[in-house]
């Protein structure tokens, strides 16, 4: 788990493209273009954890747990997808306003002024990195946001570091 926290912060600093990044402003960025930013970027990584298990389904049609000899639904497939992005990155805050934006039928006009105070006032010198975890089994998806949360700094700082522009 450590070593795919290290892999992400590294990914995340050196990795992905710049391209994300549009020449168009963010309230005319569609919602493929915010989510691009937001799980794909260099702002932006998703990470794949575990696997989906192969068809279960037979050649009769059925599905489930019959091949174990049980009936019921089938098991859940146990793969995560872990969302790590700098919340402190313009571009990032960018892709959340347009995603709000795109999600609001008839957003108020107020509403794209408060957005852009938020984009343009960001958090000064603080460092903010978000950790998303989605997954269709919550069994799975508990226990990777547990292993997270055990997680201390001491332990990371040994393994992951954030390069800056100022050294």
């Amino acid at each position: 788990m450590k070593l795919t926290i290290l892999a992400a912060f590294i990914c995340l600093v050196f990795g992905g493209q710049i391209s994300a990044q549009n020449d168009k402003g963010w309230k005319d960025w569609s919602k493929k273009d915010a989510d691009k930013l937001l799980n794909n970027s260099p702002w932006g990584q998703t990470f794949k954890k575990g696997e989906a298990p192969p068809d279960m389904t037979s050649r009769n049609g059925s599905s489930g747990n019959q091949r174990m000899g049980t009936t019921g639904p089938a098991e859940l497939p146990p793969e995560v997808h872990m969302r790590i992005r700098f919340i402190t990155a313009k571009p990032v805050r960018e892709a959340f306003a347009a995603r709000l934006l795109k999600s609001t039928a008839n957003p108020p006009a107020e509403l794209t002024g408060q957005l852009q105070t938020v984009i343009d006032n960001g958090f000064g010198d603080l460092i903010v990195v978000g950790v998303n975890v989605e997954g269709q089994n919550p069994q799975t998806v508990n226990a990777t946001l547990m292993a997270l949360m055990r997680l201390k700094t001491a332990e990371l700082a040994e393994k992951v570091y954030l390069e800056r522009k100022d050294g």
